[in-house]
């Protein structure tokens, strides 16, 4: 390939080659970063990539599919709670990633096939995916308690969230 015949093909596909170094930046990243910085500094980096990527699909599903979404939160929060289900059943992370990533897909697509199949309209796709989070988050706050396990996980939400039980 000549020079000129190389600039053509950089032309043409310039956005794909800086798609493909930046893919190679990240992964350098995701591999060196651990061996140069602390533990806490790492959770901070892996918290900030994982908000990282809610707020873009929450910009990718309004900004370019048009539909007003405020279940995003919800789906996040389904796979965070699978996936620490699935450590502390499986003690490793092997299996807990492919649950946390597949559980909320596939809520998503029941949620979705019902909802755009059934031909819902635009203002009520937004309150049906702020229904079903509010039905998550009570339904993760009414599983708190020793009596409620998945396999050995024990179930429990935060206790900023339960109501208080002192009577006044």
């Amino acid at each position: 390939m000549t020079s000129h015949a190389f600039g053509k093909f950089l032309d043409q596909y310039a956005g794909a080659g800086s798609f493909l170094s930046v893919c190679l930046l990240l992964i350098l990243v995701m591999f060196g970063l651990p061996l140069f910085v602390s533990t806490f500094d790492l959770l901070q980096v892996t918290i900030l990539a994982v908000m990282s990527i809610f707020a873009l699909s929450q910009g990718f599903v309004w900004g370019f599919a048009g539909i007003m979404s405020f279940g995003q939160a919800g789906f996040l929060g389904l796979g965070a709670y699978a996936y620490a289900v699935a450590v502390i059943n499986y003690g490793d992370s092997t299996l807990a990633v492919p649950i946390s990533i597949i559980l909320p897909m596939l809520f998503a697509a029941v949620m979705g096939y019902f909802m755009f199949y059934g031909r819902i309209s635009d203002a009520y796709v937004g309150v049906i995916t702020l229904t079903v989070s509010v039905i998550l988050f009570q339904l993760i706050n009414s599983t708190s308690g020793s009596q409620y396990r998945i396999g050995v996980a024990e179930l429990g939400a935060s206790t900023e969230s339960q109501p208080s039980r002192r009577s006044i």
